[in-house]
């Protein structure tokens, strides 16, 4: 139990619990979340069920940061993903957000499961920060495992030539999706 609350603590001075926060941002920066996670996962599904990972590549090249403008727009908020092995010049997670993948990856490694754990914090302009974890799924591993077919290696070397978001497992911490007010 003292292991348990030394950790509260710890997270909650690191601002991954934030006391004064309150339950409304953070429920309109899981719904941001929501809408952009559950649009993007079926554009996926979608190019992988019609075209194979070929298509998924261009989903998320094409597609992914028009549906992130739409959701923003909707939510009047800033939804994007990071990661801190970036595809995507784009997609590098800031100064803030690395230092949050990077307690992600230490609980990870300690057994915590990443399905329990977000981020929240009020900013010191009266706004908010949201981020939650996104997880390599086994689908995920056409484009972003270990060993990627030819087809998909070229797609990947076309589009992005500095890629580094290659060689996860499935389970794996893959980045975030973040909100920002």
């Amino acid at each position: 139990m003292k292991r348990v609350m030394a950790l509260l603590m710890l997270l909650h001075a690191a601002g991954f619990v934030y006391a004064g926060s309150s339950d409304a941002d953070q429920s309109r920066a899981e719904a941001a979340i929501e809408a952009f996670s559950g649009q993007l996962k079926a554009s996926l599904v979608a190019a992988m069920s019609s075209a194979g990972p070929v298509a998924a590549i261009e989903v998320c090249r094409d597609r992914a940061p028009a549906i992130a403008a739409e959701v923003s727009a909707g939510h009047g908020l800033t939804v994007s993903r990071v990661t801190d092995r970036a595809r995507n010049p784009n997609n590098a997670a800031s100064t803030w957000q690395a230092e949050v993948l990077a307690e992600w990856a230490t609980q990870q490694a300690a057994g915590v499961d990443l399905a329990q754990v977000e981020y929240f914090a009020a900013t010191p302009a009266g706004g908010f920060r949201y981020m939650k974890p996104i997880v390599v799924q086994s689908v995920c591993l056409a484009c972003h495992g270990g060993t990627v077919s030819p087809e998909v290696r070229d797609a990947l070397a076309r589009s992005y030539p500095d890629d580094s978001a290659t060689g996860y497992a499935a389970g794996d911490l893959r980045g975030a999706f973040v909100v920002e007010q």
